[in-house]
C-alpha cells in the first residue's frame, strides 16, 4: 500500500491544489517529515494556485494565502473600518512642487461630485505594495501615493517628508488644480489613471474631463520633481473618459451631441500643441420624448470595444468595436432593457472586467451596468440576451450611479441617495468558502411572483423588468453616512449628510480597501477585523497588543486619532423572506472585545464582533439604567506594550 510519504511531488502537488483550507494544508504536512518539507517548499504554492487561481508568488506563498483568506473573511464577516479621507498636514502642489496646506473649502454652496480611480501593485512580498489614489475634487485632483514596501523610505535620496497612515506606510499627498478655473463651472468630472504598464516607472499620469468640456492629461515625475501637461480639443459640454487597458493606451470620451471621441494618449511625447481626436461617431437611439438622448458614461470592456451607457431609452447600452481607422461607424451591439413600451431607462454607468479576470475579462464580453431603475445588469455578448443576470434590492429601488467589482466574488454598487452601498454575491451557492470561481452561467434564481400576488414589501422588482434574465437577490446595504461624531469636525461636515455615491473604486483585486465618493468628500473602507489577533500581514506592521491578555489594543492601533466612523447596514432579504433588521457598528475602541461576548450571538453569527443590534440599546421600565460606554483610550488596563504583532500565518 502506498502511503503519503511514498508519493511523487506531482502527485502532493495535486492534492494540494484541491484542498479546502489552509488547515487542511497545514494538516497534510504534519504527517510525516518529507510531506513537511513539501509543504513548505511546493504546498502553499500549489494550494494557492488551486484554490485561487493565482501563480507567481513562489518566494510568498504562505503570506499570500493567509492574507488572501483574510480578505475574504473579513469580507464575509463585514469587517470594515471607515475613515474620511483628507490629507494632514501638507500636500505637495504639482503646479509649482511647493509645499501648501489642504483645505476642503471652496467657493461652492453645494460640494463637489468626486470621480475616483486608483491602482495597486505587488513588488515582491504580499504586503510589499504600492497603491496610487486619484479623485476630482472640484476644480482640482487629489493624489495619494502609499508604499508599503520595506524600502519605501529609502527610494529617494531626500528623507521622507509625507506622513504615515494608522497602518505605518509612509503616504504623500499631491494636489493639482486647474489654472484659471472657476468652483462649480469648470469641476473636473471624471479622471483617469494609467496603469503600470501605460508608462514609465517614474510618471504618474492622470486624465481629466470637466463640465466645460476641457481635456488634459496630467504627467508628474516625483523623483525628479516635473510636471508636464498635455491638452486635447474640448468636447463641448460635460463628458466623461474611459481609458483603454492596452500597452499603448487610448481614450474614449462622450461628447456634446451623444456623440464619442477617441482620442491618443503618449505620456512619452507630451507637446503644447492641442492634439485633436482621430475618431468620432455618433450615438442613435429611439427616443420616446422630446428629451435629448444623453451619454452618460463609456467604458473600455476591452482594448478594441467601448461600450456607452445612455437613455432615456428602451436601448440601455451599445458597444463600438475600434478598428485601426477609430470608432466601428454604427453599434456591434444594441443593448435593450426588457420592459413594458412605455417604461424607459437610463443607464449610468458600467464596469468591465479586470484583464486578468479568470471570468473573460480578457476577451471584453462580460460587463455590467447600473441604471436608474435600481438594478444591476451582467451582460455577455456572446449570449443572444440582453442580460444574463439581474441584481436587485427588494427593499429599495433607488437609482445606481456607480459600480465597483470585488475579485470576482462580489458587486458593488452605489445608489443615488442615503449614501447607500449595495453588496450583491455573484458567486455559486454553496462556493464561498475561498473561492475564486468564473461569473455563473445560471446565478442563484429567486423565482418571481406573478403580479397579482400580495407582498409586503412592495414591488420594488417588476417581473416586466426581467425578461429571460436571471434574478439575483439576497445582498446587503451598507450606509457610509456614520451614526457617531467626530472630535474636531464641524457638524455640516459633507460626509455627515445624505449623499449620492457618485464613484466607487477599488485598486485590485487583492486589495483590502474600497473607495466611496459622496458629496464634498471620499471615504476608505479597509476591510479589517480590530480583534483579529493574526491580521493580514499588510495591516500586522503597527499592531500593538496588551502584554498580559493578549488582546489588541484596539484604540492605539486602529483608531488614535479617533476618526473611525461608525457605519449602519441591514441585509436585503429575498422575495420569499424579507429582513430588513438594521445593525450597527461598536466603537472602535478597547471595549469591543468585552461587548462582543455580551451580545445576541445567535442574530449576530457570522458577523464581525463591532456589528451589534440597536434594539439592545433600549431601555426596558423597572430596569436600572446601565453606565454609558464611552470610548477607552487604551488607559485602563495594567500591562499594556507595544509589543508588534508577528504579521504572519
Amino acid at each position: 500500500m502506498i502511503t503519503l510519504d511514498a508519493l511523487p511531488i506531482e502527485i502532493l502537488s495535486l492534492i494540494a491544489s484541491f484542498l479546502e483550507h489552509p488547515r487542511d494544508v497545514s494538516n497534510l504536512s504534519s504527517t510525516c517529515r518529507r510531506v513537511n518539507h513539501f509543504t513548505q517548499l511546493d504546498g502553499w504554492k500549489a494550494y494557492l494556485k488551486g484554490r485561487f487561481g493565482i501563480t507567481g508568488r513562489d518566494s510568498d506563498a504562505l503570506s499570500t494565502v493567509h492574507g488572501l483568506t483574510t480578505l475574504y473573511r473579513n469580507w464575509e464577516r463585514k469587517a470594515l473600518v471607515a475613515r474620511n479621507l483628507r490629507p494632514r498636514p501638507t500636500v505637495t502642489s504639482l503646479n509649482n512642487w511647493g509645499q501648501t496646506t489642504w483645505t476642503d473649502q471652496s467657493t461652492q454652496t453645494i460640494g463637489y461630485q468626486p470621480s475616483i480611480d486608483s491602482y495597486e501593485e505587488i513588488y515582491g512580498g504580499w504586503a510589499d505594495r504600492r497603491e496610487v489614489l486619484a479623485w476630482a475634487a472640484g476644480t482640482r485632483v487629489l493624489v495619494r501615493i502609499k508604499d508599503t514596501h520595506q524600502k519605501a523610505n529609502f527610494s529617494l535620496d531626500e528623507p521622507f517628508r509625507g506622513e504615515y497612515d494608522v497602518y505605518g506606510h509612509p503616504t504623500s499627498w499631491y494636489s493639482y488644480g486647474i489654472e484659471d478655473a472657476i468652483d462649480g463651472v469648470d469641476d473636473i468630472m471624471s479622471v483617469g489613471l494609467l496603469r503600470p504598464h501605460q508608462k514609465h516607472e517614474s510618471l504618474e499620469c492622470i486624465t481629466t474631463t470637466t463640465a466645460t468640456g476641457e481635456l488634459e492629461l496630467i504627467c508628474f515625475d516625483v523623483e525628479n520633481r516635473k510636471t508636464k501637461t498635455q491638452r486635447y480639443t474640448p468636447t463641448g459640454g460635460r463628458s466623461y473618459l474611459s481609458m483603454s487597458p492596452a500597452s499603448q493606451p487610448l481614450m474614449a470620451t462622450t461628447a456634446e451631441n451623444a456623440r464619442l471621441r477617441l482620442y491618443p494618449v503618449n505620456p512619452d511625447c507630451v507637446v503644447d500643441s492641442v492634439q485633436s481626436s482621430i475618431s468620432e461617431v455618433e450615438v442613435k437611439a429611439p427616443q420616446p420624448t422630446s428629451m435629448p438622448l444623453t451619454l452618460a458614461a463609456c467604458n473600455f470592456i476591452s482594448e478594441d470595444k467601448v461600450a456607452v451607457a445612455l437613455g432615456p431609452s428602451q436601448q440601455i447600452v451599445q458597444v463600438f468595436d475600434i478598428t485601426p481607422t477609430g470608432f466601428s461607424a454604427s453599434p456591434i451591439r444594441k443593448i435593450y432593457s426588457p420592459s413594458e413600451p412605455e417604461y424607459f431607462i437610463f443607464a449610468y454607468c458600467l464596469l468591465s472586467l479586470p484583464k486578468d479576470s479568470r471570468a473573460g475579462g480578457n476577451s471584453g464580453n462580460i460587463f455590467f451596468s447600473g441604471a436608474n431603475d435600481g438594478l444591476v445588469r451582467l451582460h455577455d455578448l456572446r449570449s443572444h440576451k440582453d442580460c444574463e443576470a439581474i441584481f436587485g434590492d427588494v427593499t429599495n429601488d433607488q437609482a445606481i450611479y456607480s459600480l465597483a467589482l470585488q475579485g470576482q466574488e462580489r458587486i458593488i454598487a452605489g445608489g443615488n441617495a442615503h449614501s447607500m452601498l449595495k453588496i450583491y454575491d455573484i458567486r455559486f451557492p454553496g462556493t464561498h468558502a475561498y473561492s475564486s470561481i468564473t461569473l455563473p452561467s445560471r446565478p442563484r434564481v429567486r423565482k418571481v411572483h406573478p403580479p397579482n400576488r400580495t407582498r409586503g414589501f412592495g414591488d420594488f422588482i417588476n417581473p416586466k423588468k426581467l425578461g429571460d434574465a436571471q434574478l439575483v437577490t439576497g445582498g446587503w446595504n451598507l450606509y457610509l453616512r456614520p451614526n457617531n461624531r467626530i472630535r474636531g469636525v464641524s457638524i455640516g461636515h459633507p460626509y455627515q449628510a445624505p449623499s449620492s455615491v457618485y464613484s466607487l473604486s477599488i485598486p485590485s483585486s487583492t486589495s483590502p480597501s474600497l473607495y466611496a465618493g459622496l458629496t464634498g468628500c471620499v471615504l476608505g473602507l479597509d476591510f479589517v477585523s480590530v480583534l483579529d489577533k493574526h491580521p493580514d500581514p499588510l495591516h500586522a506592521g503597527n499592531r500593538l497588543q496588551y502584554l498580559d491578555t493578549g488582546n489588541v489594543d484596539v484604540v492605539r492601533t486602529y483608531n488614535p486619532d479617533n476618526d473611525v466612523l461608525d457605519l449602519s447596514m441591514y441585509h436585503q432579504g429575498t422575495e420569499g423572506e424579507l429582513d430588513m433588521s438594521l445593525f450597527v457598528q461598536h466603537g472602535a475602541n478597547n471595549e469591543v472585545a468585552e461587548f462582543a461576548k455580551s451580545r445576541d450571538s445567535a442574530k449576530l453569527a457570522g458577523m464581525d464582533e463591532r456589528w451589534r443590534d440597536p434594539a439592545e440599546d433600549k431601555w426596558v421600565r423597572g430596569q436600572e439604567p446601565g453606565m454609558q460606554m464611552k470610548g477607552d483610550r487604551g488607559h485602563r488596563r495594567g500591562g499594556r506594550t507595544r509589543r508588534r504583532g508577528r504579521g504572519h500565518a
